[in-house]
């Protein structure tokens, strides 16, 4: 027979189902439908049956919202590798990127011609998808306009053009 858990009052103050289809992150709206089915049937052992985890892993978001409420529930930010670059080397990155396209004539600038600049301007080495990964997460685009050939003549294409119109 499932145990009846002492719950706090707070936790009839919220309306958990609407919060969990609000929420985006995964993890918050597992914690949060955890927290409506306590609400509706006081049960630790039955409420981590309904949503297949560990009845330690139900207590334990318990005592989060008994520590600090909804905002206990809430994902936080993990730790993680920190970044290569430096706050100030990301902050020069842009004008790196700018100056490695305005010496290119012709083409586009390509993940190895950044990667050879950073590598020779920080002395740090990237991977490629290391470093897309990281001018993704800078909001930089690989949408770029047509290229311009190196020897092409604006005037002469535009002298072709009306000649060759019908």
């Amino acid at each position: 027979m499932a145990r009846i858990t002492q719950l706090p009052e707070s936790l009839y103050d919220h309306d958990f189902v609407r919060l969990a289809r609000q929420e985006k992150h995964a993890c918050t709206r597992e914690r949060l439908l955890g927290m409506a089915h306590l609400q509706k049937h006081g049960s630790l052992t039955r409420t981590a049956e309904a949503l297949f985890v560990h009845i330690t892993t139900v207590q334990n978001w318990l005592n989060r919202f008994r520590q600090d409420g909804l905002a206990g529930l809430q994902e936080k930010r993990r730790s993680g590798r920190p970044h290569k670059l430096t706050h100030d080397q990301l902050e020069q990155l842009p004008s790196l990127l700018d100056d490695l396209a305005s010496k290119k004539v012709g083409g586009r600038v390509k993940g190895e011609e950044i990667r050879t600049k950073i590598k020779e301007q920080f002395g740090i080495n990237y991977h490629l998808s290391s470093l897309y990964l990281l001018l993704h997460r800078q909001g930089w685009s690989w949408i770029t306009a047509r290229s311009q050939h190196p020897k092409s003549d604006d005037v002469k294409q535009e002298a072709f053009k009306k000649t060759s119109a019908i």
